[in-house]
Formats: structure tokens, C-alpha cells, sequence
């Protein structure tokens, strides 16, 4: 409205200025310029052109109106047209505001959802780690368990190890003992029959020499011979039965000692065969004992290593769903297999689907979700380390 009133003063003042300059140009016209000696024409003549200039400039005049009510009325229609404009352009502007203040609202919602879900994924991953801290102070509780346990498996171990060493050499002084045993009654035999044919010989050479005094008594008396005969025969018979009796007594000590340490050997033997008996029960009982903590061991360090490759690979499917981007126009219950390659440091080298899902589009996402994931998280153990893995990739597992 401003603006247009400010067009209707406009042509106001420009109308007002073209009647005053005509007015100004017909009174100079009308002016006679004329020398004084040049008759004047008649006075009727004058007022007849006065009044048709007059006529004329009513005309021009009206003329003029005319065209700047035309003038007005186009222009006043401009400025409808321009008002009209405007009013469609502020309504398109209000529209426009409108539409960009629901946009920075539904923006506004978004970011605070996004931020929302960033916080509640945070507190999820902050209990995770939490959780993952919490399982790996128990495993290490657990591995310094089974490292006490090994260590007295150990020890045990050793102290068998010289429980079984001693009962080596005390078997060893054994076999010795037995041995000298063995040769001292070798020995004594070896003496005994040395002594055994000593009394032999001199017995025969005693006899030689009785038979040689026999022959000199003969010879020397010959009456006595026959009571000497007999004295002798006493003698010697008295000799041989005192040597019989001794020999008697000696075979009968000898056989008694060779009993006693006949029964003492079997005693001996059957004490040693009861230790050795025994010896190999304790020694299959901690042998059983020995192997059935070495088995609980085994199976408690691959249960350990079955766990901590099971969270390496959830470690590295949670980092790839984390990287994955659903596919437009692709269902639910999804999955495939994939064969991964990597470097020492998690770095992936290839990417292979072992087994697909039916969808190239799913596929190929988890293959791009690979690659960004990389390099992949490594395992608390180095030695789960392997340069390819297999695993499946399931969002809705």
C-alpha cells in the first residue's frame, strides 16, 4: 500500500509539471514578438485564438488525464499484479519457513534420537567392556589357578620323580647286598671245602705218619704191636667218631644256616616282591592320578581356548555389524558365511563368501562392512591368532 501511494504522488507531481510547462509554452507562444509599427490586428481576433488555445490546452489537457488514468489504471493493475505476487511469494515464504522450521524440528528429533541411541550404544558397549573386564579378571584368575595347579603338579611330579629315583637306588643297594650276600657264601663255601680238604689231607698225613711210627713200633717192638694195634684202632675209631660227630654237627649247622637263609632269602624276597607290589599300585595309582589331572588340565585349557576363540570371533562380528549398512529392499533372516584372510595386526587381505545368503546385495554389504572393519580386533591370546577365519554373519542372531 506504501508503495503504491507513493506512485500516485509521483504522478501527481509529473502531471502537475507537464500542464504547467504547457500553459508556460502556449503563453509564449501567444505573445506577439512583432515590431510597434506593424498594425495590431482586430480585438475580436485575439480572444478567438485565446479561447481556442484554451480549448486546445483543455483538450491536451484531458488528453493527458486520460492517458495517466490509463497510466494509473495499468499501473494500479501492476501493482495488484505486484501486491498479488508478493502475497504469494510471502505465503510461499511463509509455507517455506514452515516447512524448514518442521525440518529443523524432525532434524532436532533426529539428532536427539541419533544421540540418544549413540548414548544407549555407548552404555551398551561401556557393560560390555565392562563385562569383558570383569570375564577377563576371572580368567585370569582362573589361569593363575591353573598355573598354581601345574606347579604342584609339577612339584608333585619331581617329588615322585625322587621318591622313584630313591627307590631306585635303595633297589640298587639291594641287588648289591645280595650280590656281596651271594659271593660271602660263595666265599665261605670256597672255605669251608678249602678247610674240608685241609682236615683231609691232614688226616692222610697223619695217618702216614701213624702208619710210619706203626712200621718204626713194629719194627722197634713187635710184642706191643698187637695192643698198640688196638689202642690205635680205639683212638682212631674214637677220632673218626668225634670227626663224624663234628662233621654231623657241622652239616646239620650248615644245613640249619642254609634253611634260615633260605627262609630269610624267601622272606626277603617276599618282602621285596610286596614292596615291589606296591611300589607299582602307588606308582599306577599317582600314574592314574597324574593323568587324570593332566586331562582335567587339557580340558580346562581348550574349554579356556574354545571361550577366548569364541569372544575373538565375536569380537570381530560385532566389529563388522557395527560397520554394516542394511540393504534397501532386502528381508530379514539373512545370513551367510564368510572366509576372511588377514595379516599379523588384524589388516584383512581378502574377503571371500563361502556360503551365500540368496542375496548379492546382502552379500556384498557384509563383504564392504569387512573391509571397513579392518583391521580387525585381536585376540587376547596370540596364539588364537590365525590368518584365516571362517564365521558366519547373522544381524538377527
Amino acid at each position: 500500500m506504501k508503495l503504491r501511494r507513493f506512485f500516485d504522488n509521483t504522478t501527481a507531481v509529473v502531471l502537475a509539471v507537464v500542464v504547467h510547462l504547457i500553459l508556460g509554452a502556449l503563453l509564449v507562444v501567444s505573445f506577439d514578438w512583432l515590431p510597434a509599427t506593424v498594425s495590431a490586428p482586430p480585438q475580436g481576433e485575439p480572444v478567438n485564438a485565446v479561447v481556442m488555445d484554451e480549448t486546445r490546452v483543455i483538450e491536451e489537457l484531458e488528453k493527458i488525464k486520460k492517458e495517466e488514468e490509463i497510466k494509473k489504471e495499468q499501473e494500479r493493475e501492476r501493482l495488484e499484479k505486484l501486491e498479488t505476487d508478493a502475497e504469494k511469494a510471502r505465503k510461499q515464504r511463509l509455507e517455506e519457513e514452515m516447512r524448514l522450521a518442521e525440518l529443523q524440528k524432525r532434524l532436532v528429533e533426529e539428532k536427539r534420537a541419533h544421540e540418544e541411541r549413540l548414548r544407549k550404544e555407548q552404555r551398551r558397549e561401556a557393560d560390555r567392556l565392562a563385562e569383558l573386564r570383569r570375564k577377563k579378571l576371572e580368567e585370569q584368575e582362573q589361569l593363575k589357578k591353573l598355573e598354581e595347579e601345574r606347579q604342584k603338579l609339577t612339584k608333585a611330579r619331581q617329588e615322585e620323580a625322587e621318591r622313584l629315583a630313591a627307590l631306585a637306588a635303595r633297589q640298587r643297594e639291594e641287588e648289591e647286598l645280595k650280590e656281596k650276600a651271594q659271593a660271602e657264601r660263595e666265599r665261605l663255601e670256597a672255605q669251608r671245602q678249602r678247610a674240608d680238604e685241609a682236615r683231609r689231607r691232614a688226616e692222610e698225613e697223619k695217618k702216614r705218619i701213624q702208619e710210619q711210627a706203626q712200621l718204626a713200633r713194629e719194627a722197634k717192638q713187635k710184642a706191643e704191636e698187637e695192643q698198640r694195634k688196638a689202642e690205635e684202632e680205639q683212638k682212631r675209631a674214637e677220632a673218626e667218631r668225634v670227626r663224624a660227630e663234628q662233621e654231623r654237627k657241622r652239616k646239620e649247622e650248615e644245613a640249619r644256616q642254609r634253611a634260615e637263609a633260605e627262609k630269610k632269602r624267601k622272606q626277603e624276597e617276599a618282602r621285596r616282591a610286596e614292596e615291589e607290589r606296591r611300589r607299582k599300585e602307588a606308582e599306577a595309582q599317582m600314574l592314574a592320578e597324574l593323568q587324570a589331572e593332566q586331562a582335567s588340565l587339557d580340558a580346562a585349557a581348550l574349554s579356556l581356548r574354545n571361550r577366548l576363540q569364541a569372544e575373538y570371533i565375536s569380537q570381530i562380528q560385532a566389529a563388522v555389524e557395527r560397520r554394516w549398512i542394511r540393504p534397501a529392499d532386502t528381508g530379514k533372516n539373512l545370513k551367510c558365511e564368510v572366509l576372511v584372510s588377514q595379516i599379523p595386526g588384524g589388516e584383512v587381505v581378502r574377503v571371500e563368501i563361502s556360503q551365500s545368503s540368496g542375496n548379492v546385495a546382502f552379500d556384498q554389504s557384509v563383504v564392504n562392512a569387512i573391509w571397513k572393519a579392518s583391521p580387525l580386533p585381536q585376540p587376547k591370546d596370540p596364539s588364537l591368532f590365525s590368518r584365516n577365519l571362517q564365521f558366519e554373519f547373522d544381524p538377527e542372531g
